[in-house]
């Protein structure tokens, strides 16, 4: 098979750092890499490669950045022209924008346009790997799945399981989502090798406890589909959780009774848990995706990264557009940095990389094909050039460490630094190319 080499800077976070200064060591750096068909076969010193493939094609990304695509653990597809809509916490944002806007997925022309768009914003900001929430519709998670597939990105994606607690027109009986679900997985599920259906309760305040339990019974009849959902993302949503359900211990509980977490579940936000929660999540391996810029938007408190990560938790960041405020992972990144900060728990810019690639893959339970730049894993990559952002090519220009230069990058990047992106060893994306597609 042809082989590939790829020249440029390469950064990539093969394995979890540790906390702390010594993070900058599991920063690993190379000139090159090289790609055969969807594979990563090599990599390391450009001299060295050009001499170990003599016959290799040679992409010359003229000093530019290689980095691992980024994996965006939880977002949500109706909500992508909802970013930056005013809202005073978490319950009133969903009843003033998200429902009205959720409804209108049910007809299939705004749906395709939107997944359109929504494909080609993940794509410009270098998400190769992403875990999405559809509308309740199954024709928007039919459209969305439909557009991720001809694109060529990775994706896990749910159509949302609501029965109460939400307008009529995104609520379900319990046989209808059952079968719409069915269809999903039947149609969908490993297709291409690159996408997988989530069985995705909005959260337990949207669910009744017999489509909960349907939704268990599905898990359990097609365990390797995944699971996505909301926890712990405000006090007053734990509140209405413990109203609704008073026979469970806590929020967890909820979901536990009805056999919706362990290793290929997701639980979004995870911002006030309890001291028995994060034993029980970390015991049952299920994952967590940490959401910083809708935290922020929404009010809705600090992640406690360091407490989770000491316990054992599996961590990945998140945009959660359009709570979140950017498809950018560089932002994403950015805020989570600060979170930790206003928590006086600072974290190096090498576990931030980590967390939006090896990290996030690791939650979607796919990080031994993706994640990271070793050789053996699928060719899942971006191409970025620094000298796009001003600020950024000035930092650059002053010849600091592999490090600070990362760290200048998470602060000051954006979608304007990507030039390629490759999923499989193949280009699905360039800003050169009408609408950014190949």
């Amino acid at each position: 098979m042809p082989l590939t080499l790829h020249i440029g800077e390469v950064w990539h976070v093969p394995s979890r750092p540790d906390p702390g200064p010594a993070a900058a060591d599991f920063l690993e750096t190379a000139s090159a890499l090289v790609v055969s068909g969807d594979t990563i076969v090599d990599l390391g010193d450009v001299t060295t490669l050009q001499a170990r493939y003599p016959d290799a094609a040679v992409m010359d990304h003229q000093g530019a950045l290689i980095l691992p695509g980024f994996v965006d653990t939880h977002l949500h597809f109706p909500q992508i022209d909802l970013i930056g809509s005013y809202a005073e916490g978490l319950l009133s944002w969903l009843s003033t924008y998200t429902y009205p806007r959720e409804a209108s997925y049910a007809q299939a022309d705004i749906a395709k346009t939107a997944a359109t768009r929504f494909v080609t914003e993940l794509l410009a900001n270098g998400v190769t790997l992403s875990a999405v929430f559809a509308s309740s519709h199954e024709i928007s998670a039919d459209t969305l799945f439909a557009e991720a597939d001809r694109r060529g990105i990775r994706s896990i994606i749910g159509k949302v399981s609501m029965n109460r607690n939400a307008p009529a027109a995104l609520t379900q009986n319990v046989a209808e989502d059952v079968a719409a679900n069915e269809r999903l997985i039947a149609r969908w599920h490993g297709r291409s090798k690159r996408l997988w259906v989530a069985l995705t309760p909005r959260f337990a305040l949207s669910c009744s406890e017999p489509m909960l339990a349907a939704l268990g019974d599905l898990k359990w009849r097609h365990p390797t589909v995944y699971v996505q959902t909301h926890h712990a993302e405000t006090h007053e949503e734990i509140a209405a959780v413990r109203s609704l359900f008073p026979q469970d211990q806590d929020y967890l509980a909820v979901y536990e009774r009805f056999g919706l977490i362990g290793p290929r579940t997701i639980l979004a936000h995870v911002i006030h848990p309890t001291p028995e929660e994060i034993a029980r999540i970390v015991a049952t391996q299920t994952k967590i995706a940490h959401c910083p810029t809708s935290n922020l938007f929404l009010g809705s408190g600090l992640f406690p990264m360091r407490q989770l990560s000491s316990a054992g938790a599996a961590i990945g960041l998140a945009s959660d557009v359009g709570g979140g405020t950017s498809f950018s992972m560089f932002q994403t990144m950015n805020e989570a940095y600060k979170v930790q900060a206003l928590r006086g728990e600072f974290i190096s810019p090498t576990e931030l990389l980590y967390l939006a690639t090896q990290g996030g893959a690791d939650v979607l339970g796919l990080g031994d094909q993706v994640g990271s730049l070793i050789p053996g894993k699928r060719a899942d990559f971006q191409i970025l050039d620094w000298r796009q952002q001003r600020l950024l090519a000035a930092r650059f220009d002053q010849g600091a460490t592999a490090v600070e230069r990362l760290f200048a990058t998470i602060m000051l990047g954006d979608d304007r630094l990507t030039r390629l992106v490759y999923v499989n060893g193949r280009e699905v994306y360039s800003p050169t190319k009408e609408g950014g597609q190949s």
